[in-house]
């Protein structure tokens, strides 16, 4: 469930919170698995005529063996010329719980370019 706490034409503005199971396999072939509380936040801005932000942010507090586990990710594109666009995101990812050898930390950024037909 989730409550929105702006909306207008330029930015909306998002909070929620939620249950749900999880299981997850590790690389060095152990699992866990269990029930977890789901808490996060989203927004999205339109911050010129062409261009547009958005990020999420969520947070899964440790129950069982699972550990903890927060996300985050965020997204801008925009018009370049014509019908090409560029868009940036970026991902990143903590686990409390990983494997022995393994990083807690993830992370990931994309630069593309599109046309639209």
């Amino acid at each position: 469930m989730g409550y929105k706490l702006i909306r207008n034409p330029t930015t909306s503005f998002d909070v929620f919170a939620g249950v749900g199971y999880s299981g997850v396999e590790f690389t060095d072939d152990s699992s866990a698995n269990g029930g977890q509380l789901v808490l996060g936040e989203e927004s999205s801005h339109k911050i010129a005529e062409s261009s547009t932000f958005n990020q999420r942010f969520t947070y899964r507090p440790g129950q069982s063996d699972l550990g903890d586990l927060a996300t985050f990710t965020a997204g801008w594109a925009t018009a370049i010329t014509g019908a090409w666009t560029i868009n940036v995101g970026l991902a990143a990812q903590w686990a409390s719980v990983v494997p022995a050898g393994s990083k807690s930390t993830d992370a990931l950024l994309t630069v593309g370019f599109g046309y639209k037909f």
